[in-house]
């Protein structure tokens, strides 16, 4: 009864750093390029959210046209293991907290020792250790289908096949830097979300793989999350189905931003 979606984020070694915003990028028309509070023009916001709901990070042949769309209909529990990811609870639960007025879903990391179920699985560990993970929670040989050596952190989801996501699993690699490891927390639980992958078509965007390296979920994806998490949008809905409707959502959306900023995005 379940399909297993492979979600995979790869931050290859010496990436680019980029900016939190302007008053700390270098001047110019690189520092305009950053900014991360400006909304995209509908027709592009659109076209991403097309693109990453419609496809993965690991697809090669574009929009799956008889893929479905994907999302959590239930309550998100999120257990670390180890003393690293306990490092960054603080963060996590921070991100947790946001996508949460975002989605409209109940979020919350699982107390250490709490006799708690839980839906998401967070590993920080070393590279070599990675296959092992998927394995244990059921995910088989990824090795051949990613370059492991390059991954800073990877994640991958079980949906069942009325569309509605189950479980997850997510890993950041050991040996990267505390911030490194904190923009893997924004990017890997909001694509965990349902927005699988990486496009090109909004420069300001985490999911973008020319963006690496910040740790705050920026203006443009806030809309994605929220775009998804709109009542009207139903897992399992085909792209056919549901992109006229996210041509209505996107721009009451870009409307009430611009009318009410950010907050206007929240759903409690």
């Amino acid at each position: 009864p379940y399909l297993i979606i492979v979600v995979v984020l790869i931050l290859t070694l010496g990436g680019s750093l980029l900016y939190k915003d302007r008053t700390e990028a270098p001047s110019g028309e690189r520092a305009s390029a950053l900014d991360f509070n400006v909304v995209a023009p509908i027709d592009k916001l659109v076209d991403k959210f097309e693109l990453t709901v419609f496809t993965r990070d690991n697809d090669e042949q574009g929009i799956l046209w008889k893929k479905k769309l994907r999302k959590w209909m239930s309550p998100i529990r999120v257990h670390l293991n180890g003393e690293e990811s306990q490092r960054f609870q603080g963060h996590i639960a921070s991100t947790l907290a946001e996508l949460s007025r975002l989605s409209n879903l109940s979020m919350r990391l699982v107390q250490e020792g709490a006799n708690e179920d839980y839906n998401i699985d967070l590993f920080v560990e070393n590279v070599e250790n990675f296959e092992t993970l998927y394995r244990s929670e059921g995910f088989g040989d990824f090795s051949k289908a990613i370059n492991m050596n390059a991954a800073h952190c990877l994640g991958s989801a079980v949906t069942k096949k009325s569309g509605a996501m189950v479980f997850a699993i997510i890993i950041f690699r050991k040996r990267l830097s505390d911030l490194k490891k904190r923009s893997c927390v924004i990017e890997e639980f909001t694509q965990a979300l349902g927005l699988f992958a990486d496009t090109e078509i909004i420069p300001t965007s985490m999911m973008n793989e020319k963006v690496q390296f910040i740790d705050f979920l920026p203006l443009n994806d806030k809309i994605m999350v929220r775009t998804l998490y709109d009542a009207r949008l139903k897992p399992g809905m085909t792209r056919a189905e549901a992109m006229p409707i996210v041509r209505q959502i996107i721009p009451e959306l870009v409307t009430a931003v611009k009318e009410h900023g950010e907050a206007a995005l929240y759903q409690y």
